[in-house]
């Protein structure tokens, strides 16, 4: 019984006590005549490991405090000196939003928990409020983003002796609070502000005091912009884009026009040979989720993997997946394999049954990026040939050296000038890729083969009545359509073209059901390609990681006072 009554009685202190909170938030602020403020702070915390884990945080507002402050300076701070338990402290500090926060401590080291106290001594200049009527100075103890409730806060403000004070006001509270939790006593140049509650996680602590115009010495006001000034973002810009854009011109006219397309008569298979996948990429420059689609539809067409669509059932329902089932064999002893192909079996075959249903799954990503590598590999050298890269270079650097000439003199830039250089950076950043497409010259040969993969596309588009129209166009056997089936899906268009052609396979597959390959279903299915993108795409594809930490004072959670 006396010990239920012991933990009655002192369960809810000993909670109270690992709380982690900011136990003394004691202030000292002495106001010099020209508007820099000495600040010693002397912070007592209570640590838990929870949200202090390596030291606390204190953010220092940078933007000036209230609305009626029509243009002010940012605030800058320079750190003196940062202790804890009265020995120098690590410390280290970031620019966050609108604050400068001060981080105590090192990430490397882990604080240990229970009572410590935390000192910082800092000058903040330019931090006099000059109004027509009334000059002030405004301090804030505590914002509204400190994650850590404070028990108890004291603040003393010294101003040069002599000086009268007209007025001087304490606000405590959440954002837009009018409340005044604090008590104020003035002793000689001394004023000091006492927080009469505690305050919560998100309540802050601003103070104010307010004297007679000319009490401090206010900042000369800067020199007019001169012209060069007002007008040297207008004209580093203008002249820059116009050396850049005639630089541009004059190198496409010599080094950049195309040769002529040739002419080339319908084109009923590959082009040279070539893979659907190799075809793609030498066409869009860059490996793609449709060419890796058309290499497993050759691998199945080829007999070295089926694929199903299956229904699974869900808790509430039930969807349709495609399954890849790899056949043993070896593609080293084949010949009809591409080497993209080889490179995307050798993954597959010894994995067993794969499900694409939207699970990510490591070993389908390793596959996809084989099949990518052998693609580059083969056609590297070939692409880059008449890239003409190294002319791309000189443009870059008369945009870049035009940007940041320009931004020098962009504070006092007039309108137009911001116009110009506005255009100046689409220039860069849009403009250089864009040159750096204009200025490739494709050899006789590479044109050659862009006409080619062109007419076998538009082959594979027309219709059947105009399919039979063309002289020398190959009859629609099941042979012929599983031979350019990876082609279509490869260019995109196997959709219209599956549909297109059931009424020309529709004689074959029903007089002829003994030649069905049966693991070719799904093929014949219109739609297949974009399915099976979107399928493979979902599972070799690492999800998106979001979110991160928030709140709490945490490293990354928004730089308030509070831990990290």
């Amino acid at each position: 019984m006396r010990l239920f009554i012991f933990c009655l009685l002192f369960l809810p202190l000993l909670i109270t006590a690992q709380r982690e909170e900011f136990s003394q938030f004691n202030v000292a602020v002495t106001v010099q005549q020209d508007g820099t403020l000495n600040v010693n702070e002397d912070i007592s915390v209570i640590s838990s490991g929870k949200v202090i884990k390596r030291g606390i945080t204190r953010a220092l507002p940078r933007g000036p405090i209230g609305d009626d402050v029509d243009k002010m300076e940012r605030f800058d701070y320079d750190i003196q000196s940062v202790s804890r338990d009265g020995s120098s402290e690590d410390y280290h500090t970031k620019n966050e939003g609108d604050s400068k926060v001060v981080y105590f401590g090192s990430k490397d080291r882990r604080l240990d928990p229970g009572p410590h106290r935390y000192g910082l001594t800092y000058d903040a200049p330019k931090q006099i409020y000059f109004f027509d009527d009334r000059e002030e100075v405004r301090w804030t103890l505590a914002g509204i983003d400190t994650r850590l409730p404070i028990r108890a806060a004291s603040l003393t403000l010294t101003v040069p002796g002599g000086m009268n004070v007209l007025g001087t006001v304490c606000y405590t509270g959440s954002f837009g609070s009018t409340e005044q939790a604090c008590e104020m006593v003035k002793n000689g140049n001394q004023i000091t502000y006492t927080l009469s509650r505690q305050l919560a996680e998100g309540e802050g602590m601003i103070i104010a005091a307010v004297f007679p115009t000319g009490s401090f010495v206010k900042p000369a006001p800067p020199p007019p912009p001169t012209a060069l000034q007002k007008s040297g973002t207008k004209y580093i810009s203008f002249i820059g884009m116009l050396i850049a854009l005639m630089y541009g011109y004059r190198t496409w006219q010599i080094h950049g026009i195309d040769p002529p397309t040739p002419e080339v008569g319908p084109q009923f298979t590959a082009p040279r040979g070539l893979s659907a996948a190799s075809m793609h990429y030498l066409n869009s420059y860059m490996p793609s989720q449709t060419q890796l689609t058309a290499s497993l539809t050759d691998l199945a067409i080829k007999g070295y993997l089926k694929i199903d669509e299956e229904e699974r059932s869900g808790l509430f329902s039930t969807s349709e997946i495609f399954v890849l089932r790899p056949l043993q064999k070896d593609p080293e002893t084949h010949q009809d394999l591409a080497p993209e192909q080889i490179a995307l079996y050798n993954h597959l075959r010894n994995m067993g049954d794969i499900d694409l249903d939207g699970e990510y799954d490591k070993r389908l990503a390793k596959a996809t990026e084989a099949h990518n590598k052998s693609l580059k590999e083969q056609h590297a050298d070939y692409l880059k040939e008449g890239g003409n890269g190294w002319k791309v270079l000189p443009y870059g650097l008369i945009m870049l050296a035009t940007v940041v000439g320009a931004a020098i003199f962009l504070n006092h830039a007039e309108n137009l000038g911001i116009v110009l250089f506005i255009f100046a950076v689409t220039l860069l950043i849009v403009g250089t890729p864009l040159y750096a497409w204009l200025i490739r010259k494709p050899s006789e040969d590479k044109v050659k083969l862009w006409a080619e993969i062109k007419a076998m596309k538009q082959y594979l588009k027309l219709s059947e009545k105009e399919r039979r129209g063309i002289s020398g166009a190959p009859e629609m056997t099941e042979e012929y359509f599983q031979s350019v089936l990876p082609y279509a899906i490869a260019l995109g268009i196997e959709n219209n073209w599956a549909l297109d052609l059931q009424s020309d396979l529709a004689g074959t597959l029903n007089n002829d059901r003994s030649r069905h390959s049966m693991h070719m279903y799904p093929f014949m299915m219109p739609g297949f390609g974009s399915k099976m993108n979107t399928a493979y795409g979902a599972v070799s594809s690492p999800p998106s990681s979001s979110g991160g930490s928030a709140g709490g004072g945490s490293v990354g959670g928004g730089g308030g006072s509070g831990g990290w």
